[in-house]
């Protein structure tokens, strides 16, 4: 546990905000990510496929499909997106403190 981290082994509210912290993803926060973003796909994907074909059957087929080819595609995707430096700004510390 990191000095920035409380017992419950969140970061605190205040250091996500001090100058020059640099926070980084851990892969399991982008699995965790990836199985709930999939779970509400899935069930948007489920309710339209039943709504267009009517079937139980078909709708659970095209929805479990699509749960396992896009948890993974949006897995690595995400990963790619952690390695990338677009968008993102290194605040350096303050040069002194009061």
């Amino acid at each position: 546990m990191s000095i920035f981290q409380e017992k419950s082994g969140k970061l605190s509210e205040e250091t996500l905000h001090l100058p020059g912290t640099v926070i980084r993803d851990r892969p399991y926060r982008s699995i965790v990510k990836t199985i709930s973003w999939r779970a509400t796909g899935t069930v948007d994907t489920f309710i339209i496929s039943y709504l267009l074909t009517g079937s139980f059957g078909i709708a659970a087929s095209i929805g479990g499909t699509e749960l396992l080819t896009k948890m993974v595609l949006y897995y690595f995707h995400e990963r790619i997106w952690n390695r990338l430096k677009f968008g993102r700004e290194v605040v350096p510390p303050p040069e002194y403190e009061i």
